[in-house]
């Protein structure tokens, strides 16, 4: 339990117990001498002079007969005499006459002990009493529990009731809240809550994903994967899961130009999906604007039979702790380019993007929430150099061809469109195919030479040119957890037939997609040819691989 929290029982205690005390002791209703032992009321009696009460002093000598003297006059208020025209019973009888008492009529306690008689006659409160005592009632029971736990070091959480546990998490230190997730993911698993209340516990694992201000437990996600495997998350706690399995940040080039693109990328800050799932984010950019200008995104040629489509998506995707995925990236992937406006004078601004959150999983494309980001992007003077271009050096053209030369590439194989009512993709639907294992040469690369951003292009059968993908030495944001990006990025395109062996290829310098980076600053202008003799054909779901194109085409076009 926090200190803060067994600190504020213990103050409901004590509060309830002065409650206790007062509703019992009452509130006084007068100023009447009362025995403290049995509450008698000792107005009509004179008492000794001991308790401070004043006795009948002898009328002033120097006071006319109309006038009684103030100390009469203060006998008779003790006495609790009546004033103005009232006569009292003993009205025939002179206050002197009356005897001083030193019993209690009532009880027969003695008067003359000390704090023997107290003034005022007290009326018990039964209302602030029972409300005393509701509160501490409520203050024993958890530090009763809190008591127990510590003296005996058991774990309570075992045997609280759900609703309790969902109130504690409120509360609870990051490693109770661990222990409190761990006790509903095995109540989930065990099929023990009926699907009330695992909606009530999916709602505050779904609280806690989305209070990026709370680190967050695996154990949390566990607890929703639970509820998963038990169907008991339904189509809106979905979204909400999707919208917040990724905390993520803006990072843009510096030192922008007027007129020039303006790369925004998607930085992963945190991962918040169950432990082995694994999540694709579609960060979509609806609105952006640069100060008091809106900005477009760039359109882009992504395949031969599309028009241009405006880059406006940013890509994440997310594992969890006990996930055996790696995740899937396809070009640009976590990168949009905005065009800023020639119009723009230079200055320091802040870029505010409101983002649509969609999964690529989602066939129908719904839209699992929104989020606004903003990030400072400072505009230089159009006169400024963007990308310092380094002449190409035959000697290191020569290095980066052999060093690429000796890896192992993969051309993976998949059906480009839906299969037929039975299954398979044979005669229906061709194959496309997909390069990887380009990007692991970075060490090849002279840092003093520069920066590497090329279009790679493979030669066909006929010698002609075939755009297969974009290789750049500005790494990937893909780790969150180690931040180690010091690898090639390398954004494979599919084409329709994957070239034979030996495999030749261009890497071509690209000036204008360098601009699309946020790190790049110096540029190697410098082409080279790749000669790949290791080869292989790999059938993209089952990992099946063979040296023989033929045999994976065939694998392929049979799957049921």
């Amino acid at each position: 339990m926090a200190a803060w929290l067994l600190g504020a029982f213990v103050l409901v205690l004590l509060a309830g117990l002065a409650l206790i005390r007062l509703g019992w002791r009452g509130r006084r209703i007068n100023r009447d001498p009362v025995c403290r032992d049995c509450g008698f009321n000792l107005h009509a009696f004179r008492l000794p002079d001991m308790h401070a009460v004043p006795a009948t002093q002898p009328a002033d000598a120097h006071a006319t007969p109309s006038e009684p003297s103030e100390a009469s006059a203060s006998h008779s208020l003790a006495l609790g005499a009546p004033q103005s025209n009232e006569t009292p019973i003993a009205a025939a009888t002179s206050p002197a006459a009356i005897p001083i008492t030193v019993t209690c009529p009532e009880c027969g306690g003695g008067l003359k002990r000390a704090k023997a008689v107290r003034i005022g006659e007290r009326k018990r409160m039964p209302l602030v009493a029972a409300t005393g005592l509701l509160m501490a009632m409520l203050a024993v029971a958890p530090l009763g529990a809190a008591f127990i736990a510590v003296v005996t070091g058991s774990d309570l959480s075992k045997s609280l009731p759900t609703n309790v546990l969902l109130w504690h998490s409120r509360f609870a230190t990051r490693e109770v809240s661990r222990a409190i997730a761990i006790e509903l993911e095995s109540r989930l698993l065990a099929k023990k809550l009926d699907n009330t209340q695992a909606a009530m516990v999916v709602e505050r694992a779904l609280e806690l994903q989305a209070d990026w201000q709370m680190p967050w437990l695996d154990e949390w996600g566990a607890v929703i994967e639970a509820a998963k495997l038990n169907q008991q998350v339904d189509a809106e706690q979905t979204k909400r899961y999707h919208a917040h399995a990724t905390k993520i940040e803006l990072v843009t080039r510096e030192g922008v130009r007027p007129g020039d693109p303006l790369p925004v990328r998607a930085r992963i800050l945190e991962t918040r999906a169950c432990p082995s799932d694994t999540v694709h984010t579609y960060f979509v950019i609806e609105e952006a604007t640069l100060g008091e200008h809106k900005l477009e995104p760039l359109k882009q040629i992504v395949s031969a039979n599309k028009p241009p489509q405006p880059r406006r998506s940013l890509i994440t995707t997310v594992t969890g702790s006990k996930s055996n995925s790696r995740g899937v990236y396809v070009q640009n992937s976590n990168q949009a380019v905005l065009l800023v406006p020639d119009s723009v004078s230079p200055g320091e601004y802040t870029l505010v993007l409101r983002l649509k959150i969609t999964n690529w999983d989602d066939p129908q494309g719904k839209v699992y929430g929104t989020r606004v980001l903003s990030t400072p992007v400072k505009l230089t003077s159009r006169d400024q150099i963007a990308i310092e271009q380094v002449p190409a050096d035959a000697a290191k053209s020569e290095a980066l061809s052999l060093a690429f030369s000796q890896q192992e590439v993969t051309w993976t194989a998949y059906p480009a469109g839906p299969r037929q009512s039975g299954g398979s993709t044979s005669n229906v639907v061709p194959l496309r195919w997909m390069i990887q294992g380009l990007s692991s040469p970075f060490s090849a690369l002279d840092p003093s030479m520069g920066a590497l951003n090329a279009n790679v292009y493979m030669l066909d059968s006929q010698g002609q040119e075939v755009l297969i993908g974009l290789l750049s030495s500005e790494p990937h944001d893909v780790d969150d957890k180690t931040r180690n990006y010091g690898y090639f990025r390398w954004e494979p395109r599919m084409i329709a037939d994957p070239g034979g062996v030996p495999l030749e290829l261009i890497v071509r310098p690209d000036l204008e997609s360098a601009m699309h980076t946020y790190t790049i600053r110096k540029l190697y202008m410098g082409e080279f040819r790749v000669r790949l003799g290791n080869v292989l054909y790999q059938e993209a779901n089952r990992r099946t691989t063979s040296k023989d194109r033929g045999e994976i085409e065939a694998l392929m076009r049979s799957r049921k």
